[in-house]
């Protein structure tokens, strides 16, 4: 240590003082660093939870953009409707499950409006009055509810025929989908 003071620069008297300040300050140090020792540790834990939150932040862009292809994939896969001429394609596509299970439709109308409790969707109605067994409606049903599309029964009424060997049925489907963009723009301008 004396060499080392020596290449400093420092006068032999000078030493006892400079080796004294180093002790000072090492002792104070040593003191400053037990007060704070638990509050550094606490630093040091909430700044690896900083590390671990920015680690998991860097990886949201890609968990972001892995679940956008996942609704793509999943709204394709669930038949969902976006727009009127897949509406209509569902609902002949009733029709076509109807003469599959043996129905014959005696009246089907239908038409488009705006939901009622969503200004943002639109909807495709379509009522259908049929007679048939109780068997061939529940296979119907059964079929129409297999099918990987959107559309709900809002409405039913079953009741005997008058010779009460068949049942006469009203159903009606609805098949929601979304307005187009530049719909909801207008909207919004006004």
């Amino acid at each position: 240590m004396i060499e080392t003071l020596d290449r400093m620069g420092i006068r032999p008297q000078e030493r006892r003082s400079v080796i004294l300040l180093l002790l000072a300050f090492l002792i104070i140090g040593n003191i400053a660093w037990l007060m704070m020792g638990p509050e550094l540790l606490q630093l040091q834990t909430s700044r690896d939870q900083y590390r671990e939150e920015n680690k998991a932040a860097a990886n949201l862009v890609e968990l972001r953009d892995t679940l956008k292809m996942e609704v793509e994939t999943l709204s394709a896969e669930s038949g969902m409707v976006s727009d009127g001429r897949q509406a209509q394609k569902l609902m002949e596509d009733i029709e076509s499950k109807a003469r599959r299970s043996g129905l014959n439709f005696t009246r089907s109308r239908g038409g488009q409006g705006t939901s009622r409790g969503n200004q943002d969707f639109e909807e495709t109605k379509r009522t259908v009055s049929f007679q048939s067994s109780l068997v061939d409606l529940v296979e119907f049903l059964k079929n129409v509810s297999e099918g990987q599309n959107m559309i709900r029964v809002s409405n039913m009424t079953v009741q005997p025929t008058v010779d009460r060997q068949q049942l006469k049925v009203d159903l009606a489907f609805v098949a929601s989908y979304p307005k187009p963009a530049d719909d909801k723009s207008k909207k919004g301008k006004k």
